[in-house]
């Protein structure tokens, strides 16, 4: 591969032994940067999203503390989990419900993308699976209208195309499973 020749790519992740053992046999090197350093800007961008999504800045300040002091202090190195925490918190409607989040917390990644996926309406499921795995193999980001196709076909059924399983609104396909997916500006724009 001499075409690669200079090439170096910087890649980081969570620390597992998955993912170290699968990166290991192209690293040339490999360091941990410690969760300190990852903690410190985990904490800085919950702060910064507590400030600049309205939603957020509308809780009083003491409960905007409460929300940065818990949150910095459950990430445990772990960025996406704080940005899904922040997903969740987003959605509360009062304080009641805030707190009960809060008291509640998924420890890990992985119960964190549980919780969501359970949370997906039962009616939803189907579309939100088709959509993750189209996400997953496609070779290039994916557009909102694209995603209302496809989630059109079914190669079960006859016809295997059927106008009335597109979706009406593609942005819904992002509110099924909002923090998996990112969010958009428009219905042309790769949605990740």
């Amino acid at each position: 591969m001499h075409w690669m020749k200079g090439v170096h790519v910087f890649a980081t992740s969570r620390k597992e032994k998955a993912i170290e053992e699968a990166l290991s046999v192209c690293a040339t090197y490999q360091t941990d940067f410690g969760n300190d350093d990852v903690d410190a800007d985990i904490q800085l961008h919950i702060r910064r999203q507590i400030q600049d999504d309205p939603k957020l800045a509308a809780w009083p300040p003491t409960i905007q503390q409460e929300i940065e002091q818990i949150l910095g202090s459950r990430a445990n190195g772990m960025f996406r989990w704080a940005v899904c925490q922040l997903d969740a918190i987003h959605k509360c409607v009062n304080l009641d419900i805030l707190r009960k989040l809060l008291r509640n917390l998924p420890k890990t990644l992985k119960d964190t993308y549980q919780r969501i996926l359970c949370s997906i309406d039962e009616e939803c499921v189907d579309i939100a699976l088709k959509t993750l795995q189209w996400l997953t193999f496609y070779a290039r980001p994916m557009s909102l209208d694209e995603i209302a196709e496809i989630v059109a076909i079914d190669l079960t059924k006859d016809p295997k195309f059927d106008d009335a399983r597109r979706l009406r609104r593609p942005e819904d396909v992002v509110s099924s499973a909002q923090a998996l997916l990112s969010s958009y500006r428009s219905r042309s724009r790769p949605i990740i």
